[in-house]
């Protein structure tokens, strides 16, 4: 049953998250995004920031950006001799996204994809992600507005997450005059 809010009206298209219609519109469908993943940057989080708990700051470009975290701890007051995991929120927020002219964790990777028409971006940027399920329809693949509609008082992207045994007596149980083996 339709809601009031759907702007959209249904059509085939719509519950199908193979097409622009209805597809989620951040991961087009796909249930999860490519994005750099906090868990290959820091994999230890039992080191301190200056024993090396960010990895791509450990050696080569990456050394220079640990010398700018050094200067920007030292500004802030962010202890490098603290395990990572015990650093206060604020502090691995400040590392993560950045201020004033610190870039920050997020701003130093923003600059290597904006240069992955080089072959050694690419690569350095492949080891630090990882597919994550997308934010936005949380795996679920469908655009907000096709979650409206309910059969049996299920959206179509619970029915997709069912087993196709959970699949077929779903429906089986909406349809009385069908008969099961």
């Amino acid at each position: 049953m339709p809601s009031r809010n759907s702007p959209t009206k249904p059509d085939p298209n719509f519950f199908s998250y193979n097409s622009p219609l209805g597809a989620c519109p951040e991961c087009r469908g796909f249930g999860n995004i490519v994005r750099i993943d906090p868990g290959r940057v820091i994999p230890d989080e039992r080191k301190p920031l200056g024993d090396g708990a960010i990895r791509p700051w450990v050696s080569g470009y990456g050394a220079e950006c640990m010398r700018d975290l050094r200067r920007f701890a030292k500004r802030e007051g962010i202890p490098l001799d603290v395990p990572w995991e015990q650093l206060g929120e604020e502090a691995r927020r400040l590392v993560w996204d950045g201020k004033g002219s610190w870039y920050g964790i997020k701003g130093y990777f923003k600059y290597i994809e904006s240069r992955t028409y080089k072959m050694h971006f690419r690569v350095l940027l492949a080891r630090y992600r990882s597919y994550l399920r997308c934010p936005s329809c949380g795996g679920g693949r469908f655009r907000a507005d096709v979650l409206v509609y309910r059969v049996g008082g299920k959206s179509i992207a619970e029915v997709y997450r069912m087993s196709v045994r959970q699949a077929l007596d779903f429906v089986l149980d909406r349809r009385p005059s069908l008969e099961k083996d």
